[in-house]
């Protein structure tokens, strides 16, 4: 969807997507972490019922124990 003629708000809205796409991807691989799964699980996002899959799986709750994805701490953290 192009707004003006010269494109620059198409251009705006590419620039704004590459800049957004990137962190959301980490921050949905940490997720999906959190509930022991792989992030490369995303990928069920290229087919049409994957994507809601990968939602339900997201709205789960995190597994309090450590799972393969987690790293132990040294020392706890304070408060």
């Amino acid at each position: 969807m192009q707004l003006s003629p010269d494109g620059e708000a198409s251009i705006l809205g590419t620039i704004f997507w590459i800049a957004i796409f990137f962190p959301s991807l980490a921050v949905s691989t940490r997720r999906l972490h959190d509930i022991g799964r792989s992030g490369w699980w995303q990928l069920l996002w290229l087919t049409m019922l994957g994507g809601i899959l990968v939602v339900i799986w997201q709205c789960f709750p995190s597994d309090p124990a450590l799972n393969k994805y987690d790293v132990a701490n040294a020392a706890p953290a304070r408060t």
